[in-house]
């Protein structure tokens, strides 16, 4: 429960993250799209052009580009503009990534399952079903590791407009 409160997002997203949301969901689109292209072949409704996601995708893109003030906040750590002075941040240990994935990863459910979503023995965007609504130690690697990435991205995403995530 604590996590789908961490979810709800009752944190202010800090003033230099603000103005940069849509293009920060915008390039965790595009790099996912990358990534998965690599894989997955086919016309599914989330490997689409930004302008052509469904609602419910583009609002998953802006939640997770959201949430990254909310899992730096957890360790300790804030955002500025590259050019505030604070020592930027180079690299996240790998226990906080293992952490800030699991987080990522209930972020994500509670997102799905507020847009309706149900799990469901095989991935069907249009039924709104998926079998990863499971609990973190029931996903395969392979699965945790697009959380695990999600959170590897944070540094340089934020370094791509601009922003530094820093330790207070």
């Amino acid at each position: 429960w604590h996590m789908h409160q961490t979810f709800r997002e009752k944190s202010v997203i800090p003033r230099p993250l603000l103005p940069q949301l849509e293009k920060i969901a915008k390039m965790i689109h595009s790099d996912y799209v990358i990534k998965q292209g690599e894989q997955r072949k086919g016309a599914s409704p989330e490997l689409r052009d930004w302008d052509e996601l469904p609602g419910d995708i583009k609002y998953s893109n802006l939640s997770q580009a959201r949430h990254i003030s909310e899992k730096l906040r957890v360790i300790g750590c804030g955002i500025a503009a590259a050019d505030s002075g604070c020592t930027p941040l180079e690299e996240l240990e790998p226990a906080e990534i293992e952490s800030l994935s699991i987080l990522e990863h209930e972020r994500w459910m509670a997102e799905r399952r507020a847009s309706g979503w149900t799990l469901g023995a095989k991935k069907d965007p249009e039924k709104k079903c998926t079998p990863y609504l499971v609990p973190w130690e029931d996903l395969s690697e392979q699965v945790r590791d697009l959380d695990r990435d999600a959170v590897r991205n944070i540094i340089p995403l934020l370094g791509r407009v601009g922003l530094i995530a820093y330790r207070k």
